[in-house]
């Protein structure tokens, strides 16, 4: 597999110290873009966006010295030694707590019951995070996707249980942002769970059959199935569970010291959704 990530950026011809062949208007729309065979999307992200603010900045786009260098900053960077916890690295779950409440613990149903989601939102790349720290919760699924990556070391329980949980499989369509060009894809797929900001696939049913489009930027859902929400309704200890993770979160956020504490941190978010999943098998 090949994963993409890219930074973009729209530029005033005006502002640009040559001007590219390509140019039409008075503006161009140029992005930056790394492939990796790896989903290690945050650690690459980090260093993309550096990379590509300088670039653009420069005013002078024929100028890839910068690109260069940031090229052998990632491969120096991933030349290393990895391990299934660095595709956790930067990855947040407290944010998916924050911005959504109780609808976390909601969310998170419908991946594991396989349901068509989109996720809608701008900029691209907090909607990427959003998706990428649900995908996150779920024991194993970053694991499958960096298939060329190191296997996991699961305990006898974990392996008894059922972990990891296969929900990237060949029916399955799992990825941060999905472009136009993706939507076939779709199309052979019984289930989503996938990232848009465009509103022609978040707001037309008849494009993509979807059971459920989440508003990213007031954490709301629409539900495109009759009857989907009642399913989906907490159960009072779903509901005590994901209040104790709000509760706490909350509290860790609200800390001034937070380099010891676990309790609300995201490792331990991470362990409890962990636990809530290894008790729902």
């Amino acid at each position: 597999n090949l994963y993409g990530i890219a930074c973009f950026q729209q530029i005033s011809v005006k502002d640009l110290k040559e001007k590219p062949n390509d140019s039409i208007g008075s503006y161009l729309q140029k992005s930056v873009c790394v492939l990796s065979t790896r989903p290690y999307f945050v650690s690459i992200c980090r260093v993309l966006q550096h990379i590509s603010e300088v670039y653009f900045a420069q005013g002078n786009l024929s100028d890839r010295s910068i690109l260069e260098s940031g090229f052998q900053q990632l491969q120096a960077k991933f030349r290393q030694s990895l391990t299934i916890s660095d595709l956790y690295t930067g990855i947040k779950p407290q944010l998916i707590v924050k911005k959504f409440g109780r609808y976390a613990l909601t969310l998170y149903k419908l991946m594991l019951l396989e349901k068509r989601v989109i996720f809608y939102g701008v900029p691209v790349r907090d909607l990427c995070e959003f998706v990428l720290c649900l995908m996150g919760l779920a024991p194993g699924v970053l694991d499958q996707l960096a298939l060329s990556s190191p296997e996991q070391q699961l305990d006898k329980l974990d392996q008894m249980i059922g972990f990891p949980l296969t929900l990237a499989g060949e029916h399955q369509f799992l990825s941060p942002y999905l472009s136009l060009k993706q939507v076939p894809i779709l199309l052979s797929r019984k289930s989503f769970f996938i990232g848009t900001s465009n509103t022609l696939l978040a707001g037309n049913n008849s494009v993509i059959q979807t059971d459920v489009v989440v508003k990213v930027a007031d954490g709301s859902l629409q539900y495109c199935v009759p009857g989907l929400n009642k399913i989906l309704d907490l159960s009072l200890k779903d509901k005590h569970f994901i209040e104790d993770i709000m509760e706490n979160v909350n509290i860790f956020l609200a800390s001034k010291n937070t380099t010891r504490l676990y309790i609300g941190s995201d490792e331990w978010i991470f362990d409890r959704f962990k636990d809530y999943t290894r008790s729902l098998l």
